[in-house]
């Protein structure tokens, strides 16, 4: 098999959480196997595990964002986020390739990760927005309706989108991990919000608020230090561009092309103050 060009990284991501997975499903006692084949123009890296297997149902429903049948694939107690394999299709996809899997219940599972040989095999895909240079996003909310908005637009542009709900999860790996960090205003916890914009100003990382509504007066500093400030929810192609153009624009304005921001609205039980 010849060498294929890839994010080490990213791709070290995608099998690490195939492994969990198949870790978890087999328990104490059972087998994971992982092969490699060359299949035409495209190298296959298969994970299986002899697990209780995936139902069809939920087949087809795994790699939906927050879907999460752990423990695994409901058969222990362990919690899963519903993040990993939509992350790791996302991945797969910047890559010119893909992520799916096969499985029978009662047998096991088989995850196949797709990578081309070629990474310039542009004609089946389609047409990626213009400056994105494979951009990484980190998303910085707790709100599933946030998340839902943009994992299937990073998926269409082949975005590395990731998202974090603590600072200290990227801390003094920022650069590495991300160009830009999206920053909900409304994240109910507004210290872990001023300890992330305050880890983008030292790492030199551009970070874009989103959801302002009316743009609380508590959080007037990070406004003013932002790339740029919208109201609602933009597209994501948008907010790319402001990362790619350097473009500030008036930074305490509000998007009018923002799109439903009342969806993005946080229970009022969970809103906090600083």
């Amino acid at each position: 098999i010849p060498p294929v060009e890839i994010s080490a990284s990213r791709i070290q991501q995608i099998l690490m959480n195939l492994f969990i997975n198949a870790q978890h499903a087999i328990g104490s006692d059972g087998v994971i196997t992982v092969a490699l084949v060359r299949e035409k123009n495209d190298v296959l890296i298969k994970v299986g595990d002899t697990g209780a297997g995936i139902s069809e149902e939920n087949l087809s429903r795994i790699f939906d964002p927050f879907f999460s049948t752990k423990g695994v694939w409901g058969r222990d107690e362990l919690a899963g986020t519903g993040m990993g394999l939509a992350i790791g299709r996302n991945i797969a996809r910047e890559h010119g390739g893909d992520l799916f899997a096969e499985s029978v219940e009662g047998a096991g599972t088989t995850f196949t990760l797709s990578l081309p040989l070629n990474r310039n095999r542009g004609d089946n895909q389609e047409p990626r927005a213009t400056g994105t240079r494979n951009m990484r996003l980190l998303l910085f909310t707790l709100n599933r309706k946030i998340l839902s908005h943009y994992h299937p637009q990073a998926s269409a542009e082949r975005i590395n989108l990731i998202a974090v709900d603590a600072e200290h999860t990227v801390e003094g790996n920022l650069r590495r991990v991300a160009d830009a960090v999206i920053c909900d205003a409304r994240f109910c916890a507004k210290i872990e919000l001023f300890r992330m914009a305050q880890t983008c100003m030292e790492h030199g990382v551009p970070y874009i608020m989103i959801n302002c509504g009316q743009m609380e007066y508590q959080l007037a500093e990070l406004f003013e230090k932002s790339r740029r400030n919208f109201k609602g929810l933009p597209a994501l192609t948008r907010i790319m561009a402001c990362v790619e153009d350097g473009d500030h624009g008036d930074e305490q304005s509000q998007d009018p092309q923002a799109s439903n921001p009342e969806a993005a609205e946080p229970s009022r039980n969970t809103e906090s103050k600083l």
